[in-house]
């Protein structure tokens, strides 16, 4: 009888604790939609609105690589849209080391990094801030042009024989995409790809 009454507390704490454990903590991730038109620079200078999307500007990207690797030429950033995910890509080299850097573009946290010995590095130039800058009017230009619906599917700015050439591709409303390839330092179109 004593045995009984032991095991009736055991099971029951036993069943809470078990409760606990199974307990889902649920996240709500909220990001709203700002009453912005795309790509409208918001008033802390670092978020910039794409479609629905609030994301950290190219220069914040750019300054959180550049704090994790201070001393390193960057030789490309790169926004990408995987399947309505946006991320950037930084890649950067220093003493035969190649350096790649992966965000979240909406909250900045670190995706992914990598760095590996590349005696073999393409050093033709390096991107720098004043490069970065100019980033965001070139992309409100290419999707005025693309015309109305358009929408942002990637750009990358890289340091190409010397130049940095800025890529933007937009998907246009009729399910067809459009690059165009800038020289950022000049303004010079040097390519549009239908």
């Amino acid at each position: 009888m004593i045995k009984k009454k032991l095991w009736i507390p055991l099971i029951i704490i036993l069943v809470l604790t078990l409760t606990a454990c199974n307990t889902v903590k649920e996240t709500v991730v909220e990001n709203p939609v700002v009453d912005q038109a795309p790509n409208v620079e918001n008033t802390d200078g670092n978020l910039v609105q794409e479609g629905n999307e609030t994301l950290i500007t190219p220069m914040a990207a750019f300054d959180l690589y550049m704090g994790k690797y201070p001393t390193t030429k960057l030789r490309k950033i790169q926004l990408d849209n995987d399947r309505g995910l946006y991320s950037y890509k930084l890649n950067g080299y220093e003493n035969g080391m190649e350096y790649e850097f992966k965000l979240n573009a909406i909250n900045g946290d670190i995706i992914n990094e990598e760095s590996k010995n590349e005696n073999d590095l393409n050093k033709d130039g390096e991107i720098t801030k004043e490069n970065i800058e100019n980033i965001e009017e070139y992309v409100n230009k290419v999707l005025q042009e693309a015309g109305e619906n358009s929408t942002l599917d990637e750009w990358t700015l890289k340091a190409k024989s010397g130049r940095p050439l800025l890529e933007v591709e937009v998907d246009l409303a009729n399910g067809n995409d459009i690059e165009y390839t800038y020289d950022i330092k000049t303004g010079e179109l040097v390519e549009k790809d239908d």
